[in-house]
């Protein structure tokens, strides 16, 4: 028989012995004189608050970019051009709940929920004469109206107001940087498919196409590839669609293209229309073994670690050959690599460009000009939301991203207008945080209204100077959008 030492089991629960009240008592009057010491510590801070304040205002200088606004009489465009119609019940037009869309997006609230906050600022209600301000749902059912033929009057309002640019900067020689991004779909929407996605590996997705006027920043247009193309498939019909949309006084003097839009059809189609241009190549593999396979005495080195190279090679199933400019980085070896101890490690960039009376090393940095493309596109995607696509319908969709495109360029005009230089550059995100969105009151009526703002010595510097950009700005407005002698402002 085994026997199993028996351990000592729990005992029954103790009474509890209650300590005498005298104790309990001073531990009390201990506690609370320790909370009342807290209290007097913190009053300063734990203070009340009231609700009755209707002249603050999380965007102080919000009126500047109103002014703006008002100067180029951008609602009477929108209007013109927007024909979509609104029930007769309706306290919103149609060209109001657009503006303060673009208002909204402006000021960085790109999702319908978040543009509740203009809602409940009195101060921003008082710069827009208005004593209310639509809720999400009325934005939700205005583009839930959309259209395809209002999608083309959305164009038709980016290009007005791309026309008053031009019209005020007169004319000039522009090129083209068109570029394209892959964004990520989110929920169930409409043509998204599965493409290379670096960031969300598999998932559902759009690829968005943009043509940026170098120079000026502005967004001539943008679109969505169709889920059964890539973008080399579309931009003959999206280049056409470009060209017809640019303005008057611009000429188009070249086009840069990334290796996304790469194909002979394409080449051809610059070509026969006698424009610069400079494109990306794929990196094909056998292209890949043709490089390496050049002797040293092929390149032209500059400095340590780049050289430059210029062939004549027939790409592919090409059915012409053409000259390529190829950059060769010397790059770390990969500790994946197996390889000899000397040998050395490139990193290839290839471009094809048309302009072949200049040197290799100037096309190649023509075509390093476009990558404040890149920058574009993140500025439109991270400062304009252009990537949030949440209305599951593709012509929705495509609305939304036009609307956003029209306050990127409005904000692009805007700086172009009223910032000095040394500020003109300045992304969406800092202007908001350094310009607009500063808290402040807004006092006074009509005529007499004015703004204060907390003591900030930069903002004391600089306001005066955009008041002043945006008075000389009104003589152009004066003069019918007609750029004006400056011997008759005398």
């Amino acid at each position: 028989m085994l026997l199993i030492e028996k351990k000592d089991q729990p005992q029954a629960d103790q009474p509890i012995i209650r300590r005498p009240r005298r104790e309990r008592r001073l531990e009390i009057l201990k506690l609370r004189r320790q909370k009342k010491k807290l209290e007097r510590k913190l009053k300063p801070f734990l203070i009340d608050t009231e609700f009755d304040n209707s002249n603050v205002t999380a965007f102080g200088n919000f009126h500047l970019l109103e002014t703006f606004k008002q100067a180029i009489d951008f609602k009477n465009i929108i209007g013109k051009n927007l024909s979509l119609k609104k029930g007769a019940n309706s306290l919103y037009p149609t060209e109001n709940v657009l503006d303060f869309l673009i208002d909204a997006n402006c000021l960085g609230y790109s999702r319908f929920d978040h543009t509740e906050c203009l809602r409940i600022d009195p101060g921003y209600l008082k710069f827009k004469g208005i004593a209310r301000f639509p809720s999400e749902k009325v934005f939700r059912d205005f583009f839930g109206s959309f259209a395809v033929e209002h999608l083309k009057e959305l164009c038709e309002i980016n290009r007005k107001l791309l026309h008053l640019r031009a019209q005020w900067e007169g004319p000039k020689e522009i090129t083209f940087d068109i570029d394209s991004a892959v964004v990520t779909a989110f929920g169930d929407q409409e043509e998204a498919k599965k493409r290379y996605n670096s960031r969300y590996k598999g998932r559902l997705s759009f690829e968005l196409m943009a043509c940026f006027i170098s120079g000026t920043k502005d967004l001539l247009y943008i679109d969505f590839c169709h889920p059964d193309h890539t973008p080399r498939h579309e931009f003959k019909e999206f280049f056409q669609t470009c060209e017809s949309l640019l303005p008057g006084n611009y000429m188009l003097r070249g086009v840069r293209i990334d290796k996304g839009f790469f194909s002979e059809e394409n080449i051809a189609l610059l070509e026969g229309k006698h424009l610069e241009f400079a494109a990306k190549v794929p990196l094909y593999t056998n292209l890949r073994a043709y490089l390496e396979r050049l002797p040293e005495t092929e390149w032209q080195a500059f400095g340590d670690d780049m050289s430059i190279t210029r062939k004549r090679l027939l790409l592919n199933t090409w059915k012409h050959d053409r000259y390529i400019d190829v950059r060769r980085l010397k790059i770390e070896k990969s500790t994946k690599q197996m390889a000899l101890p000397d040998a050395a490690f490139y990193r290839y960039e290839v471009v094809l460009s048309s302009r072949l009376e200049r040197q290799p090393e100037e096309n190649l940095a023509w075509y390093d000009d476009r990558g404040t493309c890149e920058n574009y596109i993140k500025e439109l995607k991270y400062g304009f939301a252009a990537d949030e696509l949440s209305q599951h319908e593709k012509v929705r969709n495509h609305a939304y991203a036009f609307a956003k495109a029209i306050a990127y360029n409005l904000t692009n005009f805007f700086k172009a207008v009223a910032l000095p230089k040394e500020q003109s550059s300045w992304q969406a995100q800092t202007l908001r945080r350094k310009l607009f969105n500063v808290p402040g009151a807004v006092l006074g009526r009509t005529r007499n209204r004015r703004v204060k703002l907390a003591p900030n010595r930069f903002l004391e510097h600089l306001l005066p100077v955009i008041r002043s950009r945006i008075q000389d700005f009104l003589w152009f407005v004066a003069n019918a959008f007609q750029p004006v002698n400056p011997a008759l402002r005398l």
